[in-house]
Formats: C-alpha cells, sequence, structure tokens
C-alpha cells in the first residue's frame, strides 16, 4: 500500500489514465471492525446528503470546497449514500439480492445462506462488510466515466484522502487516510490589518511590477471593484482592455480616495501618481481567489441572507443592530452573486464579531460554498425571477442551496409563513441544521402577537417569551424582517434588550422604504421610495404598508411600475394586484410601463382614481403638477422601470 505522501505526489502529479486509484482503507482509531453499522452517533457529523464519521466529514467539505472553486459541485446520491446503520444495509441488500438462483452470476453468501444478484440491480457489499457502515463511504451523483466530476476526482481525491474500492464503482469514493487531514496551513492572521504584501501573493499568486515604496509596511483593507463604492484603504481592480468592467485608468485620478494599490491583468500597464501595481494572471480570478482566502480568515460569525424579497432590507436592519456587539462587515450595495460576494468577502473586517451577506438564487451552491455562513436568514419565497425559475417550487429548492456549506452546528432561521415552507424545512433538516422559524404562523418559533401601524410599537413572542419593541421603519413586511433579526440575535445565544432599543433607530435604505420628507413648489410632500425592485410579493407588500399608514389631512398617491420577468405569468400577477391597489384607498394611482397600464380599466371599474405612462419620462413631465399639499406619495416598480429616477427628480426639485 502507498503511504499518504506518496498518494499526494501522485495526486500532484495528475493521473495520467483513466484508472481509478484503489488503496487499503485505514479504520480510524476510534472505530473497529465490529462497529460496522453499529457506530456510536457522537462519532458522525452532518453532512448534505446524511452523515459520515467525523474524519471523513471534516475531509469530505475541505475536498467539496476544493472543487466549487473549480465550478465542479460533488454532491451524494439522494438516499442512504453516506453513513449506513446495519437495517439500512440489510434493506438494500435485500432490495438486490434474492436466494433465487440466477444463470450466470457469481453469489454471495451472508448469514449462512446463498444470495444471488437480481436481474438489473447494482451489486451492495453484504451487511456488515460496507465501508459506507463505517461513515467512511460516499457516493457520488455524477461521478462515472468521462464526467467533469470523476476527472476532477482523478487529479485531486487523493490529496484530501479519499480513494475508489472497486474499478466498476466510479462513483463510490472511501477515506481511506484513517487519521485527521492536514492540508497546509496558511501564516497566523495579523492583529490589525487585513491585507499585507505576503497575504495579497498568496491569495493571488500575482507580482508586484511596481511594488510599495515601504513593501513590509503596506496595508490595505479590501478591494474596489466599482468606483462609487471606493472606501479609505482599498486597492482597486483596473479594467482589462476590450472589458466595460472595473476601473479604468482614466477614473483611478477622479476617485474620491487614493487606492493603496491597483491590480491589473495587462503587462503594459500605466498609472500615474506611482501606486503600487500588482501584475495577475487574470483579474477576475483574483477577486475569486482574494474573497476565498478571506473567508478561512473571517474569525466572527457570519450570516447569509437569501430570499425573493427582504434580503437587502434585512442585510441592513441585522447589520444596524449586531453593531451593538462591535464591528460588522456588511454587503456593499446589491452585490449578492459569486463575483460581488468574493468582493466583499475580501473586503470585509477579518476580526468582526459578525458579517451579514446578501446571497442571490443565481449560482447559490457557489455562493454557499464562497460564504459558509453560520446563520441562513431565508426571508421568503416569490414568483420572481419566473424567466429563468419556472415554478415558486423551483425557486424554493434553488434558494435552500445556501444550506448545503453549512457547518453541522449552523442555524437555518426560515420565513413560516410562505407556502414552500416544507421545501426549505426539509433541505434544512437534510443538512443537520437546527431551524428555527419566524413568522405569523401559530407554530412559528419568533411570532408576531400584534403590530400598530400608526406608532409602529410591535409585540412578539422570542423563543415563548414575550416582547415590545417599536420598529423605526413603517410596515407588515418590516416587523416580519425583524423578527427575522431577532431570531438570529436570539439563536446565537446573545441578549435581546440591547436589540430591542435599537429598532426605533432603523431606517430604510434608498430604494427599499426610505422616507424623505420634501417641499416642491411650496407642497409639503412625503416621498415613499420602494423604488428599486419589484416582485408580487415585494409589491403587495409596499401596497399593504400604504393602505395602513395612519390618515392625514394630505392624499395617499400610489406610482406603480411593471413587475418584470414573470414570463407566462405577467398579465395575471399583475391583474392579482387589483383587489391590493383598492383596498390600499388611495385618492390616486398612477400606473406606469407595458404591464401595469393594462388593470386601468379594471381598477377604474373599481371605482379608482387612475392615470397611466408609458415611460418614466412621460411621468416625469407630469408627475410635479399632479403633486398637492400634504400628499404621501410610494413609488414602486421593477428597476429598469426606472422609478427610482422619479424619486431622483423629486427629491432634486426639492427646495
Amino acid at each position: 500500500m502507498m503511504n499518504y505522501s506518496e498518494v499526494v505526489g501522485m495526486a500532484l502529479q495528475g493521473n495520467k489514465s483513466n484508472e481509478l486509484p484503489v488503496y487499503d482503507v485505514n479504520l480510524p482509531e476510534d472505530i473497529d471492525i465490529a462497529m460496522n453499522g453499529r457506530l456510536d452517533e457522537r462519532l458522525l457529523i452532518q453532512v448534505p446528503g446524511g452523515k459520515l464519521h467525523h474524519l471523513a466529514a471534516h475531509s469530505w467539505n475541505e475536498m467539496r470546497l476544493a472543487a466549487i472553486r473549480d465550478k465542479v459541485f460533488l454532491e451524494p446520491v439522494v438516499g442512504a449514500n453516506c453513513y449506513r446503520n446495519f437495517r439500512d444495509q440489510s434493506r438494500i441488500f435485500h432490495k438486490r439480492y434474492s436466494e433465487a438462483p440466477v444463470e450466470g452470476t457469481s453469489p454471495v453468501t451472508w448469514e449462512g445462506k446463498v444470495w444471488w444478484l437480481r436481474p438489473g440491480r447494482a451489486p451492495a457489499a453484504v451487511p456488515g462488510a460496507s465501508k459506507h457502515g463505517f461513515g467512511l463511504a460516499v457516493d457520488i451523483q455524477r461521478a462515472k466515466r468521462w464526467t467533469k466530476e470523476l476527472n476532477w476526482l482523478l487529479r485531486n481525491a487523493q490529496r484530501f484522502g479519499w480513494c475508489w474500492e472497486l474499478q466498476e464503482e466510479p462513483w463510490h469514493l472511501c477515506f481511506f487516510l484513517g487519521k485527521k487531514l492536514e492540508l497546509e496551513e496558511e501564516e497566523a492572521v495579523y492583529e490589525e490589518y487585513n491585507w499585507d504584501s505576503k497575504r495579497l501573493l498568496t491569495a493571488t499568486k500575482g507580482k508586484w511590477v511596481q511594488p510599495p515604496r515601504e513593501l513590509e509596511k503596506w496595508r490595505a483593507t479590501g478591494l474596489c471593484i466599482y468606483g462609487p463604492s471606493m472606501q479609505p484603504g482599498r486597492m482597486i481592480v483596473a479594467r482589462p482592455k476590450g472589458s466595460s468592467r472595473y476601473i479604468s485608468s482614466t477614473m483611478i485620478d477622479k476617485l474620491p480616495l487614493t487606492p493603496q494599490a491597483v491590480i491589473t491583468e495587462e503587462d503594459d500597464f500605466i498609472v500615474g501618481q506611482n501606486l503600487p501595481v500588482l501584475k495577475v494572471r487574470n483579474v477576475e480570478a483574483a477577486i475569486f481567489d482574494m474573497g476565498f482566502y478571506a473567508r478561512r480568515k473571517i474569525s466572527g460569525k457570519i450570516i447569509g441572507i437569501t430570499g425573493s424579497a427582504g434580503k437587502t432590507t434585512t442585510v441592513s436592519m441585522l447589520s444596524h443592530i449586531l453593531k451593538l456587539w462591535g464591528s460588522v462587515g456588511k454587503t456593499q450595495g446589491t452585490a449578492n452573486k459569486p463575483k460581488g460576494i468574493a468582493w466583499n468577502l475580501a473586503s470585509f473586517p477579518w476580526r468582526a464579531p459578525h458579517c451579514v451577506v446578501e446571497m442571490s438564487i443565481a449560482q447559490m451552491p457557489l455562493n454557499s460554498a464562497f460564504v459558509r455562513p453560520d446563520v441562513a436568514i431565508f426571508t421568503n419565497v416569490a414568483p420572481a425571477h419566473l424567466e429563468y425559475y419556472k415554478t415558486t417550487e423551483e425557486i424554493a429548492r434553488k434558494k435552500s442551496k445556501v444550506f448545503s456549506f453549512m457547518p453541522p452546528s449552523g442555524i437555518a432561521i426560515i420565513n413560516r409563513d410562505m407556502a414552500e415552507w416544507l421545501i426549505v424545512y426539509s433541505e434544512a433538516k437534510r443538512c443537520g441544521l437546527r431551524v428555527v422559524s419566524f413568522g405569523n404562523h401559530q407554530d412559528a418559533d419568533s411570532r408576531l402577537i400584534s403590530y400598530s401601524p400608526g406608532s409602529g410599537k410591535v409585540c412578539a413572542d422570542i423563543g415563548g417569551e414575550e416582547f415590545k419593541y417599536s420598529l423605526g421603519a413603517p410596515g407588515l413586511h418590516m416587523v416580519i424582517n425583524s423578527l427575522a433579526c431577532l431570531s438570529a440575535i436570539h439563536a446565537l445565544g446573545m441578549d435581546l434588550k440591547p436589540a430591542l432599543a435599537a429598532f426605533s433607530l432603523f431606517k430604510a435604505v434608498s430604494g427599499r422604504g426610505e422616507v424623505a420628507d420634501v417641499i416642491i413648489d411650496g407642497k409639503k410632500i412625503k416621498i415613499i421610495d420602494e423604488a428599486y425592485n419589484a416582485n408580487p410579493a415585494s409589491m403587495k407588500a409596499s401596497i399593504k404598508m400604504m393602505e395602513d399608514m395612519p390618515h392625514s389631512s394630505g392624499r395617499k398617491l400610489l406610482i406603480v411600475g411593471d413587475m418584470l420577468e414573470l414570463a407566462d405569468d405577467t398579465v395575471l400577477r399583475h391583474q392579482d394586484l387589483v383587489p391590493n391597489i383598492v383596498s390600499c384607498k388611495a385618492e390616486c394611482v398612477i400606473l406606469v410601463g407595458e404591464h401595469m397600464p393594462r388593470i386601468q380599466r379594471l381598477l377604474e371599474n373599481e371605482g379608482v382614481n387612475c392615470f397611466s405612462f408609458k415611460t418614466y419620462k412621460e411621468l416625469m413631465r407630469e408627475v410635479v403638477g399632479v403633486l398637492r399639499d400634504g400628499d404621501v406619495v410610494l413609488l414602486k416598480g421593477s428597476n429598469s422601470v426606472g422609478l427610482h429616477k422619479v424619486v431622483s427628480f423629486l427629491n432634486a426639485e426639492s427646495s
């Protein structure tokens, strides 16, 4: 048998053939042959798809993470394909074998009887002989001959302590190492700074072409890939030739702050100000590499937030509350896809007690591999992006991949009110997570008891104890977001009392409920800016907020734009809003876009005073004339409709 060093050497050289490496499996010291299928549960750790012996689980998670960096996703086959207790092994064996002789096959012996493989069935080890019984084996989806999964495993599996047991079963891997996997350790985390030269070179494999003047003293706080997001101490990513992304050389001099360094992939990059310049093979790969590197250095708890609506608001609200316990790393803007997440991770303070990360449904397995959240908040599921995901059930399953790379001690905070609760809950439990629910539902762990829209006062039951607080941002949807935040704080074992006081100071962010009092042509106007984006759930929530607003001397003016990416449901989803708009009792409703104006007649039939405009530009020419003193104006629509530009226009018109 080869030793581990020889195996790793072979792996690093690359397996030139498609022959599967088969080695003897060393049993860990804490198990023996007699324990097959009867392991003490304390030796097992939950992984997505089942449980494994703790040593195998550690190695398996490291291998999955390495694979995900190469955009290869290793998942166990659905079913009992990790640890199998003796009962599971017996059940599988009886399904595949019988005592009836089958011509042309070799029998096996078990319990003093002779057994033959049933026609069309795959072989299985006799109960008590399978490596699954030790929690040392995994059957991997799609790991068949000539697949990218198997090709990746042939190059990498051995260095993580995994091998094959049978040439004819490429999907069946065993952990052969028998001891804790020891990967090369990175240098210790410094106390005060994120990035120095050594760390940057280690993460990016780059080379200084114009080094800092005092290399040993050089430091940086993170990355900037978009000019307006520039913050003190950041390095910038330079725009490659032929690209429209990142920061051009002409923009560098216009930045509000001097960059700590420029990262480029161009050999002849020229920059003024005598800035340090780091040359990398590919700037996009460097962003990802820095994100992965930084995630390993972050020592605090990471809370990932996903859902069809409310992600950005919940990130902002939770970050606001967590500042009571120290600095907080927080997603900038809505950078919630893999590259944006990598950029944010590379810029978070590594010693912060908490980091809060927004996570999009797009490439969720990769997002989860980057973030590896300790806590995941699942705000809701709604019919959004139906151009890409045909049903809300599919959306729920895709978003539930947020749980894929969470640790066994991880916590899933899930909205109990959504119709897809069971799908999301089941996936969280499959990943071995502790589940905490929130919402109006009577079974919710964090349950809303009452809410007064006029005063903003909330009463909620959190973990069996009643709490009262005031919320500084209006709307029932904001209250539900606050329950998610309290659920996370409570689940992390922190004192809720300071958090309750801080909710009254929270203000909604731009485009997501921000309230502004302005004066336009001598008329006092209250603008509620919900114009960043819209789907049916968030649109109804905003309209409900308008309905619940206390009566004032002025009118309610509702400006709503198209909801996009609804595929074949577009017409129906817009028509579904009619009862909500009628119930809102707005004195004036303005419909903007291609689809919203089509419900004008339906609203007029219900006695609603309506106007419609095809574009936001048409609306801007008329909107000031429509306004009256004391009006409360809410604007909501998908981003590309442009209502956020109407908000900017109204603010600019303010005296």
